[in-house]
């Protein structure tokens, strides 16, 4: 019996991967910037391990800086930081000019199908299985295009109702970082931001962003 749902879980994740067409681990790992050194940006990564442990703290933790300054280096200890602390949901990184991750039309994909994986990329289990439950009834009833060109439309279609009414035990966060090298058209990286918004919305909480300047 084990061993059957072993191989069933393994049809299913194959069957989102298909269907989702996520960007992968190793591409955006291959992606993103090295971590901090030690004993730098110390007191800016307390400030995230703080907001990211606090259920009431306002639901996006925006960082702010000129190229160059660190930005990139602290979403990649971020990760790890939230891997460690089992709350990371996914990551993306955009980057200007790159085949798969300049695309914003591969990110919600690529979120939702992190989301959907087992074992569950964070502490919080359940969530992951009702959530993956509903994405599977959605792609086999035929109900989303992943080839679908609008962002916000994509992120209506796969994640508005899906993620509506599942509530979230503790703090899941997402990690998405260079979000100035969002696509190439002038609209898509506003279309980007709406879905953001959206997102915060329908986890029950109000869209409020905490900014921290790094520099």
């Amino acid at each position: 019996m084990e061993v059957q749902r072993r191989v069933d879980a393994l049809h299913e994740t194959k069957f989102l991967a298909d269907h989702l067409r996520p960007v992968s681990h190793e591409v955006r790992d291959d992606a993103r910037a090295g971590p901090c050194m030690d004993g730098t940006r110390v007191g800016l990564l307390d400030k995230i391990s703080a907001w990211a442990k606090d259920p009431d703290a306002k639901n996006i933790f925006w960082i702010d800086g000129s190229p160059g300054s660190g930005k990139s280096a602290v979403a990649a200890s971020v990760v790890k930081m939230l891997r460690d602390m089992h709350q990371l949901g996914s990551f993306y990184v955009f980057k200007h000019g790159h085949a798969k991750l300049a695309n914003p039309l591969a990110v919600w994909c690529t979120i939702v199908y992190d989301l959907v994986q087992i074992p569950p990329p964070s502490c919080y289990g359940q969530f992951h299985v009702d959530l993956r439950k509903r994405i599977l009834t959605l792609l086999k009833d035929g109900e989303f295009d992943a080839g679908h060109k609008v962002v916000m439309a994509q992120f209506t279609g796969l994640v508005q109702g899906p993620f509506s009414g599942l509530k979230l035990p503790g703090c899941l966060v997402v990690v998405i970082d260079a979000l100035d090298e969002c696509g190439s058209e002038p609209d898509q990286l506003d279309q980007m931001l709406r879905t953001l918004s959206s997102w915060a919305v329908l986890l029950g909480i109000q869209a409020h962003c905490y900014w921290e300047k790094c520099s």
